[in-house]
């Protein structure tokens, strides 16, 4: 959900599809307002960012990882 939520405010701020979130400056300052973090929530919206996203990786690489040498051969 926190993804979901994300993106639909990145859509808002940009009245567009976008496919990267802003790392710094107003924009990210503004993006973590919009998210319920408060005036300088940047940081643990990066890291709330990051700890989502490693855990969805992880779960990710973890579903679809490959055992031996074999790897990526038919």
């Amino acid at each position: 959900r926190f993804l979901s939520n994300l993106e639909d405010r990145l859509r808002i701020m940009e009245h567009r599809s976008v496919d990267r979130m802003p790392l710094s400056g107003d924009k990210l300052q503004g993006l973590a307002r919009r998210m319920g973090y408060g005036d300088r929530g940047e940081e643990l919206l990066l890291s709330d960012y990051r700890r989502v996203t490693g855990a969805i990786r992880r779960i990710f690489s973890s579903f679809f990882a490959y055992e031996g040498s074999d790897r990526g051969q038919d």
